[in-house]
């Protein structure tokens, strides 16, 4: 095995902590991700709030799991892309506007949105990336 290819795999598995790290503090900390949500700029009716807050933890722990296996993985980091880039923009948002929030990810642990956690976020998403076209090579190399 090559020493890349160890790498991406390190790299899912820690994608994969991340998120069950991040959707299990999310149920076990639900009013501090709630009140986080709420600060966001963004307008949701009660049922769409009630909805992330249900929707969000478990997509992110059924991710988690999901990437681990080898018939899921494209999918699941595609998904986890799409999440990371709506979370980054989100949090640029928040930065342009000056508000001073958290930004919810880790339940009562998560850290205030700031330079950092758009820089860790970037990373994330290339990270992501990296894995995806990784994956992608192994596909195409099994189907020749």
């Amino acid at each position: 095995m090559r020493s890349w290819t160890r790498i991406i795999i390190v790299g899912i598995y820690m994608l994969a902590a991340m998120f069950f790290f991040s959707g299990a503090t999310k149920v076990i900390w639900n009013h501090a991700f709630e009140r986080a949500l709420r600060s966001y700029p963004v307008a949701l009716s009660a049922v769409q709030m009630k909805s992330v807050m249900v929707g969000l933890p478990v997509l992110e722990l059924a991710l988690a799991g999901l990437v681990c296996t080898r018939r899921l993985r494209t999918i699941s980091l595609y998904a986890m892309l799409f999440l990371l880039v709506a979370f980054t923009v989100l949090q640029i948002k928040v930065k342009v506007l000056g508000l001073d929030i958290t930004c919810g990810c880790f339940g009562r642990w998560s850290p205030p949105i700031g330079y950092r956690t758009i820089v860790t976020n970037l990373i994330l998403v290339t990270f992501s990336v990296a894995a995806l076209c990784s994956t992608g090579a192994e596909q195409a190399k099994e189907q020749v």
